[in-house]
């Protein structure tokens, strides 16, 4: 039961917090080469409304893309956390003894990067 939820419901919220996390970093970074720079509407460019945040980035090197990894971890974070609360409301569910679901797996290189949820 806990696995099938956590199939179902877990990369939707994962695929969200990454999305917003790195939507939000794009406009930041533009809004301070923005500001850095000229203020003129010529100049100036934001992300469309209409433009579709990127899903996925080239992460290559850690050394060379830290914020990346950052931002992966703290998707994976927020989503899990968001994943127990929604497992704990269930009366028919029993997340703390019900084992661990491996549900996401990313490896860029020679990283490996694994998540799970479970019960503590």
């Amino acid at each position: 039961m806990v696995a099938k939820r956590v199939r179902d419901s877990l990369p939707l919220k994962l695929t969200a917090h990454w999305e917003m996390s790195v939507t939000s970093e794009a406009v930041l970074k533009e809004f301070s080469l923005n500001t850095t720079g000229s203020m003129n509407s010529e100049d100036t460019s934001f992300m469309s409304a209409d433009e579709e945040p990127r899903a996925s980035v080239d992460l290559g090197d850690a050394e060379k893309h830290p914020q990346n990894f950052q931002n992966l971890k703290e998707s994976f974070l927020k989503a899990f956390k968001v994943m127990d609360r929604e497992l704990r409301v269930h009366a028919n569910i029993d997340c703390f003894c019900s084992g661990t679901t491996a549900v996401t797996l990313v490896k860029q290189g020679q990283y490996l990067v694994l998540g799970n949820v479970g019960g503590l």
